[in-house]
């Protein structure tokens, strides 16, 4: 049986958590959406685990990573993967990041281009309000979030697990437990990154070097980024696949789970041939 190993590294005078199966196979770093936590990837590291050290960590704020008082941005998030990495010693991992997670996962990949092997971004809210650069738009949406996650908090447990089934059908039944931790775990400073603006993909992504998949849903269903935008990114970005899932919205990876493993699967299984 694989064992899961965890522990923390010290970025930027915060303490960041992470976890690891711990084997001797090419690294893979997952990194989660905004009130999620590591935990929340639930069956996806599991699977992944055959072929990978899998690295899972807390972003800032949530899990059992720390917080400061002052805002922070995507660069300071990228920051802490970068130092995960250097601690670990990970030599050229994949990075695996969902919503704020991907976010996060592209800042990595454009601020150190020759760190990573391959970048995998699903559905980063990159279109619409998430990119705006008005500050009083910006405060308006970290507050609208700290409170809506106050009153999640606020729920006992098991209740908040059946919220979360109602609100989410799709979803594997194995899913709701952590989601409901994950929910009352997080701080009010976690929302202070949403207090900087992120820039557009435009400046972003040019700068990243390393093979991409970005993974898109309907935005009927909750998607965020526009399928037309993800097409339009592969004339900035070098050796970007793409691939919409008509089916899902913005968890894709909970929402089409199978179908999800059916693009990742391939495109992994590439990286690690380019890699030999």
């Amino acid at each position: 049986m694989t064992k899961l190993y965890y522990g923390s590294v010290i970025s930027d005078g915060l303490r960041i958590q992470y976890y690891m199966t711990g084997e001797e196979k090419p690294p893979i770093l997952l990194v989660h959406g905004l009130t999620d936590n590591g935990f929340c990837w639930n069956r996806i590291p599991i699977h992944l685990m055959r072929n990978y050290n899998v690295v899972v960590m807390d972003t800032r704020g949530h899990g059992f990573s720390g917080c400061g008082n002052e805002p922070f941005d995507l660069h300071d998030e990228a920051g802490d993967m970068a130092a995960i990495i250097k601690e670990l010693g990970l030599v050229k991992p994949v990075i695996l990041g969902h919503s704020r997670g991907a976010s996060i996962a592209g800042t990595a990949a454009a601020d150190y281009p020759n760190l990573f092997s391959a970048c995998v971004l699903i559905d980063p809210p990159w279109d619409g309000n998430f990119a705006t650069q008005d500050q009083a738009d910006l405060d308006a949406v970290a507050d609208e979030w700290r409170k809506s996650t106050a009153k999640l908090k606020s729920v006992k447990h098991d209740d908040l697990v059946r919220l979360g089934k109602r609100a989410n059908p799709s979803w594997d039944e194995s899913e709701f437990f952590q989601w409901a931790q994950a929910k009352r775990q997080v701080q009010d400073n976690a929302f202070l990154g949403l207090t900087t603006a992120i820039g557009s993909w435009q400046e972003l992504v040019p700068k990243i070097k390393c093979p991409g998949l970005l993974m898109t849903g309907d935005q009927q269903k909750g998607a965020l980024l526009k399928a037309d935008t993800a097409e339009e990114m592969k004339a900035y970005w070098k050796n970007l696949e793409t691939a919409h899932f008509s089916d899902a919205g913005h968890s894709i990876h909970r929402e089409s789970y199978r179908d999800f493993l059916s693009v990742l699967d391939p495109f992994l299984k590439r990286i690690r041939r380019a890699m030999m």
